[in-house]
């Protein structure tokens, strides 16, 4: 039989970092260089490429996270259709990086969340890692959650871990990422007896995304530009901030399963103008955030670092700001990250942890009782 081949653990590190986000329509591929040193892995950003999903994998993905009967045969196409798509964008994206696979150390993919049931702490995302890892010849570190919920927790969000690496400087600092769901992390100066954490705390993009589709037939509201020509329905603008979630205290985790259709449906039905229902749906996303940011992140984090495609749009960023008049809100290119492939940096993070065998502490963010190494290791 033969033996595994390990690479051998080395201070610097090219690694792929691989996402596709809640709005089931691309997949993100980043390059970065991570560096092990005294233990920090600062990570530096080299390239990066996104691959639009082709209309039979979005649609298998889409009936997928849509329907509550999806049938195992029907899972598991799709799990090797978009595992197989996976490996062939990164071959592609080699390409464009000029690069080889023997050049790359290490893949750190996600996958893509089909379901997550934070009350029943279960969760599934497809994209097998064994599939990448073989057809592309290059170590691939994927399932990052599960290893969480072994360990008691809700396997979500694991954006604390990565942003504590990310983010060194300028602390306190509180760190909010805006994809479909928006996520807060505190990370606290280093004389603090605080630790770190952070919690989902409201949609981040999905009621915008999902209403640009409906009603103007748009993948999304691309910088705020319908949001910003509606007005503000208040009789609606007061339900939804009742809503419990956004309400609740961490730890907390969420997703479609709680932010999809039904939620939108029962909200954001006919008898009003679009444009409003837009520019509502935005100013709820706001006001979510910043609610949950004076209920829970200490008071000495006044600057807040966004990442996520969220941070694109200028109308959410202006209403972030109004809604919290007092802080620093400044975007993660200030440290040389683009917000879009934050996540896809993190997953590259999360990967070299997993090949040192480095444990991640989420006990203060899921609720686990333990910190362990995130990830499934299949090697090439």
């Amino acid at each position: 039989m033969a033996k595994v081949q390990r690479k051998k653990k080395k201070p610097a590190r090219l690694v792929l970092g691989v996402n596709s986000g809640t709005s089931v329509d691309a997949l993100d591929i980043g390059l970065f260089r991570i560096t092990a040193r005294d233990g920090l892995y600062p990570v530096k950003s080299i390239n990066q490429a996104i691959y639009k999903f082709p209309s039979k994998l979005h649609q298998a993905l889409w009936d997928l996270i849509s329907s509550r009967k999806a049938t195992i045969e029907e899972l598991i196409k799709a799990d090797r259709l978009f595992s197989f798509f996976i490996a062939s964008k990164i071959k592609s994206a080699l390409r464009k990086f000029e690069t080889t696979p023997e050049g790359i150390d290490i893949i750190g993919c996600h996958g893509q969340t089909i379901r997550h049931l934070p009350k029943d702490k279960a969760t599934l995302q497809i994209g097998d890692p064994s599939i990448i890892a073989a057809s592309t010849g290059i170590t691939t570190v994927g399932d990052f959650r599960r290893a969480d919920i072994g360990a008691g927790g809700e396997g979500a969000p694991l954006s604390p871990v990565v942003h504590n690496y990310l983010f060194p400087k300028d602390r306190p600092l509180g760190v909010l990422n805006i994809g479909g769901i928006a996520n807060l992390t505190y990370l606290p100066g280093k004389t603090s007896k605080r630790k770190i954490f952070g919690f989902d705390c409201g949609p981040g993009n999905i009621l915008i995304d999902a209403l640009a589709r409906n009603y103007y037939n748009r993948s999304y509201d691309k910088n705020g530009s319908i949001a910003s020509v509606g007005r503000v329905i208040n009789k609606l603008m007061g339900e939804l901030t009742s809503d419990k979630f956004i309400n609740n205290p961490p730890p907390k985790s969420t997703g479609r399963e709680y932010y999809g259709e039904q939620f939108i449906k029962n909200h954001f039905g006919n008898g009003n103008k679009r444009a409003d229902l837009i520019t509502t749906a935005t100013e709820f996303t706001a006001q979510a955030i910043a609610l949950n940011v004076r209920k829970y992140i200490p008071t000495d984090a006044k600057r807040l670092i966004v990442c996520g495609g969220g941070a694109f749009n200028g109308n959410l960023m202006e209403r972030l700001r109004s809604n919290l008049d007092g802080y620093s809100i400044r975007d993660s290119s200030e440290y040389g990250l683009n917000p879009k492939y934050v996540e896809c940096a993190g997953f590259a993070l999360l990967a070299v942890l997993a090949i040192d065998g480095v444990k991640s502490d989420l006990c203060s963010t899921t609720g686990s009782l333990r910190p362990t190494v995130l990830g499934k290791i299949c090697y090439a």
